[in-house]
């Protein structure tokens, strides 16, 4: 029974991501980015919301980061652009991957930062800036790159790059449960995890 649901799920997973890519596709044929870009998040919520109901990125920095210290939890955001085709990648194999969202269910707060919107304003530090301007300040070099945050709202690192699902659930882990505060280097961890 429960191989027969989890084929069930994997089937409606599949399709729910088939439907979004083609709908982005459709969305960036459409001429403006502004709507294309609105309709990929919304598709995106909605994909990650079908597979995993209590998991929601932000969009909003203000809110996410309301939120975290609200629940006192680590933040991770995702620093993007629309362009680029690893961020779409991280998206679609990683982020979404059920190891992954049910990780971020279970004790983080994430956000998506469209490196590029400057219609979007942040606060931080006891500074408002745009997401451009956020972006500076957090000196990104590259994209995707993520900020982890622990939960007194404190910058940790930043790490760029395309992450597969099996190194970022374990990264996750020894952000969530501070390891680096002990010591423990996270190529030491993760040797210890395989």
């Amino acid at each position: 029974m429960q191989i027969i649901r989890k084929e069930i799920f994997m089937k409606s997973s599949f399709f729910i991501t088939l439907i979004a890519a083609v709908t982005f596709f459709i969305a960036c044929g459409r001429g403006s980015d502004q709507t294309a870009t609105a309709e990929v998040n919304e598709i995106q919520k909605k994909v990650e919301s079908d597979s995993n109901a209590e998991f929601t990125w932000y969009t909003d920095w203000d809110k996410g980061i309301e939120a975290a210290k609200k629940d006192n939890k680590p933040v991770i955001i995702d620093f993007y652009a629309d362009w680029c085709h690893w961020c779409k990648v991280m998206d679609e194999k990683t982020f979404s991957a059920a190891e992954i969202t049910d990780r971020f269910s279970n004790g983080w707060i994430a956000i998506k930062v469209n490196s590029e919107d400057k219609n979007k304003q942040a606060t931080y530090d006891g500074n408002t800036m745009s997401y451009p301007e956020l972006v500076r300040y957090f000196k990104v070099s590259g994209f995707p790159s993520y900020l982890f945050i622990d939960k007194e709202g404190k910058p940790v690192t930043i790490v760029s790059s395309y992450i597969p699902k099996e190194r970022f659930g374990p990264m996750l882990d020894y952000m969530k449960d501070e390891l680096y505060k002990k010591d423990i280097k996270f190529s030491d961890y993760l040797e210890s995890k395989s």
